[in-house]
């Protein structure tokens, strides 16, 4: 044996999404849009395909394996996954009612929020394994954790959804208490310290930390 870990092994193998959970989601809009936009005879069928596509795009963009996923963690892979199809259902159901006489586009707001959540999710949970999901042959990265605290600086509340940029990437996404918990690979003496800032809808974006140890840093964001 080569030793080498089949794709199936990765990133397949377990349903963490179903037609029913698609159903008790948004059950009543797709039975009011199904004539126009689903034929009923293929409906199952069409969103079995994209429930299949978009499970496979969870898998690789969190990059975790189908054994890692216990816990909270399965649940929460269950939401996004869900939360992914049902943004591909609303947006076909919108692009539908545009393009019909008098029609109106009026999911545009449960297709935001449903798209922020999903994100948010997958933020979270590829944040709990980087670097560990990786090739049974890859060695592991020296590392370091650091804790991120984010508030709203004039009400002293936690702000859930900012996003956590280092280096100007996206890296993680302020979980439901504000906070969010993730690795760094650790840096050599001849390297600069992770830029870190945050953004959040609504608010000036923070201030850059530079940050180069296993800490908690809290970053206070301004209402614009």
């Amino acid at each position: 044996m080569s030793g080498d870990v089949e794709d199936s092994n990765k990133y397949e193998g377990q349903d963490l999404c179903t037609i029913d959970d698609v159903y008790d989601e948004i059950g009543p809009v797709l039975s009011k849009q199904s004539s126009t936009v689903f034929p009923d005879e293929r409906r199952d069928q069409i969103i079995g395909r994209w429930i299949e596509r978009e499970q496979a795009k969870f898998y690789q963009f969190t990059a975790v394996l189908q054994s890692q996923l216990k816990g909270n963690l399965l649940y929460m892979s269950r939401d996004a996954v869900l939360f992914r199809v049902v943004v591909r259902v609303l947006k076909k159901i919108q692009t539908n009612r545009t393009q019909r006489a008098g029609g109106v586009p009026t999911y545009q707001q449960l297709i935001e929020f449903y798209n922020n959540e999903q994100e948010m999710l997958e933020h979270h949970i590829r944040g709990q394994f980087r670097p560990q999901s990786k090739d049974l042959d890859e060695p592991y990265p020296l590392s370091f954790e650091i804790k991120v605290i984010v508030i709203d600086d004039t009400t002293e509340e936690e702000l859930p959804g900012a996003r956590i940029f280092v280096n100007n990437e996206w890296l993680s996404t302020a979980w439901k208490d504000g906070e969010s918990v993730f690795p760094l690979d650790k840096l050599a003496e001849s390297e600069e310290p992770y830029d870190v800032h945050v953004k959040m809808v609504g608010y000036e974006d923070s201030a850059v930390q530079e940050i180069d140890e296993a800490d908690t840093y809290v970053f206070r964001l301004t209402p614009e």
